[in-house]
């Protein structure tokens, strides 16, 4: 079965794509530095979705045009990959995952505002993407745009509330914004629910410790 790979700047991201009616989503992992957002793929799995989730039904040759394109994201080739996923994204552009994936490499070259268009444009063709509000959400954040990053987290979660990096986004971005009694809640529950994913405990003992909840703090230490 071919399978629509769809990146996230965040770590754990997952994704939702579709072809010939059949909707499969490829997990490909990243993490993501506060102030500065860089992609480091760690990994992939690959997760079937129901059927309602599939919008744009790609071509074959489009959909090996674009593993492509992933796979010089994943080498860190943003200039590369963009020029493919533009030429694709010009043959089928109701494709969001690629457009959501040219998002991707403009972060990648340090064009914020180039990415945020191509993610709000994934976002209308397909309201429901979680990849993209979170991607949206970090770009805002890393921009000092709190308000607005936290307002796509959220959006995200209410989409699906067992997205780690949709609540790790949240608490962080909560945190930056100096409410860390909002950040324990979201990062307590994504270190839950990565299984206790070591990377995800540093913020939330941050949040903890500036909440004042300091018992607890030495707790998850």
């Amino acid at each position: 079965m071919q399978v629509v790979p769809t990146l996230c700047l965040f770590s754990c991201g997952l994704a939702c794509g579709g072809l010939r009616g059949v909707v499969t989503r490829r997990e490909i992992p990243a993490r993501l530095t506060w102030g500065l957002l860089r992609v480091v793929v760690l990994g992939c799995l690959i997760t079937q979705l129901p059927t309602a989730y599939s919008h744009t039904p790609v071509e074959e040759h489009i959909i090996e045009q674009y593993k492509k394109a992933v796979a010089q994201i994943e080498q860190g080739d943003f200039r590369g990959a963009l020029c493919g996923l533009q030429a694709i994204v010009a043959q089928a552009p109701n494709f969001y995952q690629g457009l959501n994936s040219i998002g991707i490499c403009y972060e990648g070259l340090g064009q914020r505002e180039n990415a945020i268009q191509a993610f709000q444009e994934a976002l209308k063709i397909n309201p429901g993407f979680v990849e993209a509000h979170i991607n949206l959400g970090a770009n805002y954040t890393a921009r000092g745009k709190i308000p607005e990053g936290i307002a796509e987290f959220k959006r995200a979660i209410e989409l699906n509330p067992r997205s780690v990096p949709a609540l790790s986004g949240l608490g962080h971005a909560e945190l930056q914004g100096k409410n860390p009694a909002a950040a324990v809640g979201p990062l307590k529950k994504a270190y839950d629910l990565s299984n206790h994913e070591p990377s995800n405990l540093p913020g939330l003992v941050r949040a903890l410790t500036q909440a004042g909840q300091l018992t607890e703090a030495v707790r998850y230490s």
